[in-house]
């Protein structure tokens, strides 16, 4: 398969009834392809965006067109190059998708419906305060979940969304620069991670290439100045090492394709932005990577052998990819020697069929499974694929996480951790090898191995060292996991595992043994809150409770709801309002301008603190603390108006806005990228509210869009907390920030 590279990557300029010129060319149709289904598909595209014009001015026909073509070079079944032709027909005219259905049948209508679904989701980052952003977020969050279930269901879906995106990538210059920098960043860290976890190398590539320039300007000018200069330089060496390579292979009698493949120009970047790299040029080996294509598995370890007795390798550095395929399945043999004149180079060996799993992914497997399959329909061949269990891991993992995970919030974090932020791979002693989000621990190693190994583990080693558990894994490191049989989870491991599996594995073993330690709190918990109402516990009948649990909630004893309470998956107003089974009632204050002669008391550590905007209450004042819900606490001013419109059993006497204590807090500032004088701009606004500050740190990941600065502050006074807050966001490069404490 050879994926075009430019523009619609062939020639349309005549439209007509018939299929566009020159669509077919090139192209090795595999067997059962039908023709009939893609050209009735395209006829009926056309006369629905009939005089719609794209942004460019070309006919809207030319994008679905477009599309279609991308797919149909990797590969793709006559079903899903249908439905690329009709993938925006639904979301831009009055055809229904019923009428899709009807007409081309049930297959190709919910690939349609499934890419129509992911039109419509906003991969903006979202921040904002305001309560009503942070519930349009949240409907945002739950529709983004959806999505990416309807995804795992079916590939092909995914497939077209990449093949619209890459086509949408490459006529960009026809948006708004705002446009531009909105898609381009989109496509940084949503879908270019996608299809890396598709394995589909050479479309991550592509589309990293044509974000790159218009994501980050000016680093791209940055680099493209110095890498052009190394380049030519790496290109002439190269050059000079196939040679000398096609000689030795041409005596040994071995048959191979060499070739020289350069760095695509963002991986260089995220490679060159690395801290121990720091834009160190002479730090990088494999601005041109060899790559050798040989007939045969076999042939893969004589060339091996053939490269090794000629330059010497680079310890460590040999990685066997065909007898332990990455995750995604990718096979290769990678080594990296000292060639001619002492210098590294890395080379890259595997057969052709290889060569085409790595670059296109799930399209070439796909591919290979149609042509296997002739006499079959589209359909009955691609559910022979998707039973495949290697081809679909990911994906099977998502489902899994839905099932598991009941947090939207938690799900997202997860599905970022797992599935788009970047990878590690590590390797057991074994050689077995293990794919694992950046960041990941030993512990997160072992619960990859088994549920049982993560559970009894108490030690680790990695490269054959000793270290502690919260050790970061790096690419290549070799992971050893000592257990012991009395061991078991420790709830300090939530605080820096990073896989889901994990975290779900430790507080599922968390929630059956702390069982006796959570009822205990839980039971104290629930007794002060009855006795802050003005209620005993005691008094309240077995029956009653009996009762009470049986209507209200759906645990079995009131054992079950204090270690609820406890392990905190239930409030203790939650429980109060369950036991008793009517709201819960506190004596009113009589009068809002005047506090009441016995304080209510109780404990609001951990709550967050609002300054309520319609009194905005200074220090000093006389204020009363309302609990919203689910929002913390709210102060207001003790004679504010909007008392008497408030639930008088959650108003509350708050006692630390009167004293003379200070208030530390922790200030998470977001940035778009980082720039010189940022963090003194930042320091200066703080310097203003005479707050001191205690603690700085910055938080990065390679290739992230966000850069993270932490501010540990104390204030004198509370009520400036918001008003720092907006000061800051105020400043340049600067997209929003919140309290985390």
């Amino acid at each position: 398969m050879i994926l075009s590279v430019g523009g619609e990557g062939f020639g349309f300029l005549e439209y007509n009834s018939d299929m566009p010129k020159d669509f077919y060319s090139d192209i090795n149709l595999q067997k059962g392809f039908d023709k009939k289904i893609v050209e009735k598909a395209y006829k009926f595209a056309k006369k629905a965006h009939l005089g719609q014009k794209r942004k460019s001015g070309d006919p809207y026909i030319t994008h679905p067109v477009a599309v279609a073509r991308i797919l149909l070079e990797l590969g793709m079944s006559s079903s899903v190059v249908a439905a690329a032709f009709l993938h925006d027909v639904v979301e831009d005219s009055e055809v229904k998708i019923d009428e899709i259905e009807k007409k081309f049948g049930q297959d190709i209508a919910y690939l349609v419906k499934g890419v129509t679904g992911l039109t419509k989701v906003d991969f903006s980052t979202y921040s904002s305060n305001s309560d009503l952003e942070e519930a349009h977020i949240q409907a945002k969050n739950e529709n983004m979940r959806a999505l990416f279930m309807a995804m795992a269901e079916d590939v092909r879906v995914v497939m077209i969304k990449l093949a619209d995106r890459l086509h949408n990538m490459r006529t960009i210059k026809a948006l708004s620069k705002k446009d531009q920098q909105r898609i381009a960043h989109e496509t940084l860290n949503i879908f270019s991670p996608l299809a890396l976890r598709l394995g589909m190398g050479e479309v991550k590539g592509m589309l990293e290439d044509l974000a790159f320039p218009i994501a980050y300007p000016e680093e791209y000018k940055k680099l493209k100045k110095e890498a052009n200069r190394r380049y030519k330089a790496a290109d002439r060496y190269t050059l000079r090492v196939k040679r000398i390579i096609a000689d030795e292979l041409k005596k040994s009698g071995v048959k191979a394709e060499i070739e020289g493949r350069a760095k695509h120009i963002y991986s260089l970047y995220k490679k060159i932005t690395r801290t121990e790299i720091d834009w160190d040029f002479d730090k990088i080996y494999d601005l041109v990577a060899i790559r050798i294509i040989t007939e045969n598995e076999e042939d893969c370890y004589k060339v091996l052998g053939i490269i090794h007795g000629k330059y010497r390798p680079l310890p460590n550095y040999v990685r066997d990819y065909i007898a332990a395929p990455k995750p995604n399945g990718y096979r290769s043999i990678h080594t990296t020697v000292f060639g001619p004149e002492g210098k590294m180079v890395e080379i890259q060996i595997r057969t052709r069929k290889m060569h085409e799993e790595a670059e296109y992914g799930v399209a070439s497997h796909l591919h290979y499974t149609l042509g296997k399959s002739a006499g079959k329909s589209d359909k009955q061949a691609e559910k022979g694929f998707f039973a495949d269990q290697k081809q679909t891991d990911f994906l099977r993992r998502i489902k899994e996480w839905q099932a598991s995970i009941g947090s939207t919030d938690e799900f997202l974090e997860g599905l970022r951790l797992e599935f788009l932020d970047d990878r590690i791979y590590v390797f057991s002693p074994g050689g077995d090898i293990f794919d694992l989000p950046v960041g990941a621990t030993p512990v997160d190693f072992a619960y990859e191995i088994h549920s049982n190994v993560g559970d009894s583990c108490t030690g680790a080693k990695v490269n054959g060292r000793i270290v502690p558990l919260e050790t970061e894994l790096k690419t290549r490191d070799v992971v050893e996991i000592i257990t012991g049989k009395n061991s078991f989870p420790k709830r300090g491991w939530l605080d820096f595992v990073k896989t889901s599996k994990a975290k779900q594995h430790i507080r599922s073993y968390l929630r059956k043994f702390d069982y006796e330690k959570n009822k205990e709190e839980g039971r104290i918990i629930v007794e002060k809150e009855f006795e802050l109402l003005g209620y005993n516990l005691t008094d309240i009948s077995e029956a009653n409770i009996k009762e009470a649990l049986s209507e209200g909630s759906s645990f079995k004893s009131i054992a079950d709801l204090f270690a609820a309470v406890g392990e905190g998956l239930v409030t203790r107003r939650q429980a109060v309002k369950i036991l008793l089974g009517k709201p819960f009632i506190v004596e009113p204050m009589k009068k809002a301008s005047k506090r009441p002669k016995k304080a209510l008391k109780y404990d609001f550590s951990g709550m967050k603190i609002n300054i309520a905007p319609c009194c905005n209450p200074k220090k000093g004042d006389m204020v009363i603390g309302y609990v919203t819900r689910g929002k913390g606490l709210s102060i207001h001013k003790d004679d504010c108006s909007n008392l008497k419109h408030l639930e008088k059993q959650r108003l509350f006497n708050y006692n630390p806005w009167l004293s003379t204590d200070q208030f530390p807090i922790k200030v998470e500032v977001i940035i778009a990228k980082d720039r010189i004088g940022l963090v003194r701009d930042i320091t200066a606004v703080i310097a203003k509210f005479e707050v001191n500050i205690e603690e700085i740190g910055y938080h990065h990941k390679p290739g992230s869009v966000e850069n993270r600065l932490i501010f540990a502050v104390t204030l004198s006074d509370m009520s400036e907390c918001d008003e720092l807050l907006r000061e800051i966001a105020k400043i340049e490069n600067v997209i929003a920030t919140k309290r985390l404490n």
